[in-house]
C-alpha cells in the first residue's frame, strides 16, 4: 500500500475550490475526479486514498470514526507536533475526533509540509495552514506509505 503522492497532489487540485461542502455526501470509490461536485471530509478522503493508494481495499470506511478505527490497526500514528514539524514530504491523515469537537462531529483530512488538504464546512475542498489542527485539538496523525 504506497501513496503516489504526484497524483495525490493532481487530485487535490482538480477539485480544489471545484468540490463544495455537504454532509453525509460521498463520492463513489474511484471516481473520476470529474463526476461529483460535493462531499463531506471523510467522503473526499476515502475518494483521494482511492485514486492514490493502489491496492488500498474498496472496504476502506466511509465516516471518519470508522476511518479512524481502521487507521489505528492499520497505520503508524505519531504526535501531532512531530507530524507537523516533520518537512520531508510526508503525507499524513489527521481526526479530530467527534467528542472533541464543538459541534460534536467528527472530522479528517490530510496534511503535508504544513498545509493541510481537506473538505470542510463552509468552503469545500481547500488548504489551511496545519497549526489550525493543533488548534482544534487534534492530537495524533497517521503515516501513509508513499515512494521516495
Amino acid at each position: 500500500m504506497i501513496l503516489e503522492r504526484l497524483v495525490f497532489h493532481e487530485c487535490f487540485g482538480h477539485t480544489t475550490g471545484r468540490v463544495t461542502y455537504d454532509f453525509g455526501v460521498k463520492p463513489e470509490w474511484g471516481a473520476d475526479s470529474s463526476t461529483f461536485s460535493k462531499s463531506d471530509c471523510s467522503g473526499f478522503t476515502r475518494w483521494m486514498l482511492s485514486r492514490t493508494v493502489p491496492g488500498l481495499p474498496g472496504d476502506y470506511p466511509e465516516g471518519s470514526v470508522q476511518q479512524h478505527e481502521w487507521c489505528d490497526v492499520n497505520l503508524d500514528a505519531v504526535h501531532i507536533d512531530d507530524a507537523i514539524g516533520d518537512d520531508t514530504n510526508q503525507i499524513y491523515q489527521f481526526f479530530l475526533a467527534p467528542e472533541d469537537s464543538s459541534d460534536g462531529v467528527g472530522h479528517t483530512g490530510f496534511f503535508q509540509n504544513g498545509q493541510s488538504f481537506e473538505c470542510f464546512g463552509g468552503h469545500g475542498v481547500g488548504s489551511r495552514t496545519a497549526q489550525h489542527l493543533i488548534d482544534k485539538g487534534v492530537k495524533y496523525a497517521y503515516i501513509l506509505p508513499s515512494e521516495v
